[in-house]
């Protein structure tokens, strides 16, 4: 079921960017919350996982920059959807990799496997909380 969901997971976060703007995207935002309220309503899955240098180095992403910084943004969207819903720290947890990494820009970036954990999410949305 994990690796149904993961691979469910991350084709909907290889979609094309519908929030990109001229010099940038906002496209961890509503795609992510969307992924993780789809997916703790309508599945029993325990997790969403992946892997940031799996998904950074897949061809589809052409000649942009920095590929990494994008998977960066979904984890601090995950970060945001925890503190908005008062989740445990840990709901989103490093698998396998670094945490922070040095990037272009922003200055830190996320590596590595993450796992962003569904049923404390499914209980604050039981208990009525919500981050929509």
């Amino acid at each position: 079921m994990v690796d149904e969901v993961r691979q469910d997971a991350l084709a909907k976060l290889f979609d094309k960017d519908p929030f990109a703007t001229k010099t940038g995207t906002n496209a961890a935002v509503y795609p992510t919350r969307h992924l993780v309220n789809e997916l703790a309503r309508e599945t029993k899955a325990p997790a969403i996982t992946f892997d940031i240098e799996e998904m950074a180095n897949r061809e589809m992403f052409g000649k942009r920059k920095n590929p990494r910084e994008q998977y960066a943004n979904t984890i601090k969207e995950f970060e945001k959807i925890i503190k908005e819903l008062e989740l445990p720290k840990d709901t989103l947890v490093l698998v396998d990799g670094k945490k922070r990494v040095p990037g272009k820009g922003e200055g830190m970036i996320f590596s590595g496997e993450w796992q962003f954990r569904l049923d404390p999410v499914r209980e604050a949305l039981a208990e009525g909380k919500k981050y929509l």
